[in-house]
């Protein structure tokens, strides 16, 4: 998804830029990305410049907010957590949108908190600002922007008589101006594509299942989130369920935010009938570990012998903090640079022959912004035949994953890593 962002929409046109038939493209995102590579030129830094930017923000942002809710130690634990967690580092550091989109949700709940608290107008006209801003960076935004809003009414409902008055005028100011500034941004994207087509019967939205067969697959979809959240680790899933548990009063609030989100979740995938990736949902961890910072803090003041959790649950996060094997996965294709420095040095015509489109499009960028322009071309291995590689003189270079079995009688191995080798036919 990185290297399809710069090659797909960052490195082409200003149609491509606001191009939106797949949703792949976070297109407020992309447009940062090509202003940042456009002032410090073509490379992984560049690219990845606005990403780390809007995730360096969250970590004051995650700090503000939690002292708001809670007090300093608690703040200071979030900001904590936050940075050290593998899944945030990933996404903070990743040419992508979902920094930007944690950043909107983390202030549109401010934003939300602090209105409920002051009644200010300004936090008011702040919450369809921010909201645009999400929307026009990735449409599943919506998932975020319905919860908070939901979680916001509700809170305002529950303060009394002389409050409820609010809760339709606000929802209406909210609505409109949420929606009139996403359409302004939009505008480009609406001339420059498919119009309103694009996005009502995009593959990926409308009775989708690409990303698991609903409703059928929604328990599997819980699932791989408790993994992709707590590492995978059912004991730290249900260490922190059960932390979560015994101090619910002091997390009233954020428990109440929490079945909201779940609420909404099921009223979108009931109404779109599609099941959404994991990553959609990344935006609601920085609330849980704002809950599991109020939790630990509360322990650290209450009864002496509740702290021996404490090293317990510091054990497991460390652990799975200095798991390599576990973090790698995180680091990208690392490997593919030192198939380029191979390939620089004697160029010639190369075959990728891969099952994974997810490894032929790094090594396309990787490719592109090191001036390798000989013909390259990229075989599906479904549609591969080790007869079609026999045909191969000399003159070529095949790069093959290790995983795709196929017949290399006829090639000998010139270079190779963890994961991939070239081959050279002995024709």
């Amino acid at each position: 998804d990185e290297a399809a962002t710069y090659m797909d929409y960052i490195d082409e046109g200003i149609t491509s830029l606001f191009f939106y038939k797949s949703p792949n493209n976070h297109i407020f995102h992309s447009i940062l990305a090509k202003i940042s590579i456009s002032i410090w030129g073509v490379s992984q830094y560049a690219l990845r410049f606005p990403a780390i930017l809007f995730g360096s923000f969250n970590i004051l942002l995650i700090y503000y907010l939690t002292r708001k809710i809670s007090n300093k130690l608690t703040a200071i634990i979030s900001c904590f957590f936050l940075s050290a967690h593998p899944l945030i580092i990933h996404y903070d550091t990743l040419a992508r949108g979902y920094s930007i989109i944690t950043t909107c949700s983390l202030l549109l709940f401010y934003a939300c908190w602090e209105y409920k608290r002051t009644y200010n107008f300004g936090y008011l006209i702040l919450i369809p600002i921010v909201s645009c801003v999400g929307f026009f960076t990735h449409l599943p935004f919506l998932f975020s922007f319905s919860g908070i809003i939901l979680w916001f009414l509700y809170e305002l409902y529950k303060e009394g008589k002389e409050h409820k008055k609010y809760i339709l005028s606000n929802l209406i100011f909210i609505f409109i101006g949420t929606f009139f500034l996403s359409l302004v941004l939009y505008t480009p994207t609406l001339i420059l594509g498919y119009g309103i087509d694009q996005f009502i019967n995009n593959k990926y939205f409308i009775s989708s299942n690409i990303f698991g067969e609903y409703p059928g697959g929604l328990f599997s979809f819980f699932i791989r989130l408790s993994d992709y959240f707590f590492f995978k680790s059912k004991i730290i899933c249900l260490g922190v369920f059960i932390l979560l548990a015994v101090n619910y009063s002091k997390i009233k609030i954020l428990s109440t935010f929490f079945i909201l989100q779940l609420i909404v979740f099921f009223i979108i995938t009931g109404i779109m009938r599609s099941i959404p990736p994991e990553r959609t949902l990344l935006f609601l961890l920085p609330f849980i570990i704002i809950a599991i910072s109020i939790s630990i803090s509360s322990l650290l003041k209450s009864h002496y012998k509740k702290i021996i959790f404490l090293p317990l649950i510091h054990l497991q996060f460390t652990f799975f903090i200095i798991n390599q094997n576990m973090l790698q996965k995180y680091n990208g294709y690392p490997e593919l640079q030192f198939i380029i420095d191979f390939l620089k040095q004697d160029p010639l015509p190369v075959l990728v022959v891969n099952r994974s489109y997810n490894i032929c499009k790094p090594l396309k960028y990787y490719f592109q912004i090191n001036n390798i322009t000989d013909p390259i071309d990229f075989i599906n291995f479904k549609n591969i035949r080790s007869t079609d590689l026999m045909n191969l003189d000399s003159s070529n270079y095949v790069i093959l994953n290790k995983s795709d079995k196929i017949e290399k009688n006829n090639f000998k191995i010139v270079f190779e890593t963890n994961d991939y080798q070239i081959l050279k036919s002995i024709n």
